[in-house]
């Protein structure tokens, strides 16, 4: 009897431990298959961290000069869907602005407004991304004239894959949120230039040199 317990439990033990392996296999297969997805959606950019959560896996990726830009795509203020495809072949500027209709950013977009038909005669696609819904974004638009798509990322999803959220203060206060940046791609989509200390009266300048 004694045997036969020693056996069972020799038994249940190795099972166990087969089938904590086999999950253990098939964690690191979704992580490869993970890693290589993402590796696909973002044109292999050369820094990957992961944040593992109850919903699952984050991806969030530190842009640098050199990498390409990250595969998104999102509405614009008329409904438009507007995705990184569809900027390859022009230079584009990519500016990422806390929030739609406040002091800083409106001076940031009416500068790139003024300036709009040099971008435009220097072969410049100009693309601004906020948390704004697309109704935010639409009386924007309107309210200034904006010539340009302002696309709506509400789940911050593109934000954060651009590296554009982060953390702030305020009157003292930390908390995160979107970081005023602006990233500067070529014409196969390669990142050129960031601009971290954006001037908002003078942004096109910052831009244009």
């Amino acid at each position: 009897v004694n045997n036969c317990h020693q056996g069972y439990a020799e038994h249940s033990q190795k099972c166990r431990h087969q089938h904590f392996a086999e999950k253990l296999r098939n964690v690191v297969r979704a992580e490869v298959y993970c890693v290589s997805l993402h590796s696909c959606l973002v044109q292999k950019l050369q820094i990957y961290k992961f944040y593992v959560t109850l919903s699952g896996i984050n991806f969030f990726a530190m842009l640098e000069k050199g990498n390409p830009m990250p595969v998104f795509s999102a509405q614009d203020q008329n409904g438009n869907i507007i995705s990184s495809r569809d900027l390859i072949g022009k230079k584009t500027v990519v500016y990422f602005y806390p929030k739609a209709n406040t002091p800083g950013c409106t001076a940031e977009a009416c500068s790139l407004r003024d300036n709009y038909e040099k971008f435009m005669a220097l072969g410049y696609n100009v693309i601004g991304i906020s948390k704004d819904s697309v109704k935010a974004q639409k009386n924007f638009s309107d309210k200034y004239t904006l010539p340009f798509p302002l696309l709506s990322d509400t789940d911050a999803l593109i934000i954060k894959a651009f590296g554009a959220w982060g953390e702030k203060k305020l009157y003292g206060k930390v908390y995160e949120g979107i970081l005023r940046k602006t990233f500067i791609f070529d014409e196969k989509g390669i990142l050129v230039d960031v601009i971290d200390k954006v001037n908002t009266k003078n942004h096109a300048e910052q831009i244009l040199g």
